[in-house]
């Protein structure tokens, strides 16, 4: 599935009515449009930083009337930032407000895909279940489809 949109004069992407951060999946791709007027004369840069903090500087293409179109296919879910960055008229190199882009992971399970929307997830206190032969009979009617477990440690002085 491909998403589009358009910078705008400032170096923000145009919502289309849409306010807030833009939602996209893994392996879905966002096509970015930077119309020829909004550059004067420099090579326009568009950085992408993800949810780590690694920096990549994101290649566009250019038409025969100097529209540049820049794609992104995520491979990797998280919070994502892109910031455009472009010489003004005065010649000074200036970076526009970040655009956040979420990225929402992928959940497979065989082969399989699950939405993330439909995880229903509990953390379990393993100690607090009691014997290991009763967890079965204590967590099936919770209903839900994935149980994350503390980690079992031997308790320490306090008894916790």
């Amino acid at each position: 599935m491909k998403f589009a949109t358009t910078i705008a004069g400032d170096g923000t992407f145009e919502r289309h009515g849409n306010e807030g951060v833009f939602r996209i999946c893994v392996g879905h791709t966002l096509k970015i449009f930077l119309p020829s007027g909004v550059t004067v004369n420099d090579r326009p840069i568009l950085k992408l930083v993800d949810g780590v903090g690694d920096e990549t500087e994101l290649k566009g293409c250019s038409d025969t009337l100097g529209n540049i179109t820049y794609e992104w296919a995520p491979a990797v879910g998280g919070p994502h930032k892109l910031t455009f960055e472009h010489a003004g008229e005065n010649g000074i190199r200036t970076t526009a407000k970040a655009n956040h882009v979420i990225v929402q992971p992928q959940f497979v399970v065989g082969s399989k895909e699950i939405p993330y929307t439909a995880i229903t997830m509990q953390t379990v206190l393993s100690r607090c279940l009691g014997p290991i032969s009763n967890w079965n009979r204590m967590v099936e009617p919770l209903n839900y489809n994935v149980l994350h477990f503390v980690p079992i440690q031997t308790p320490g002085e306090s008894g916790s």
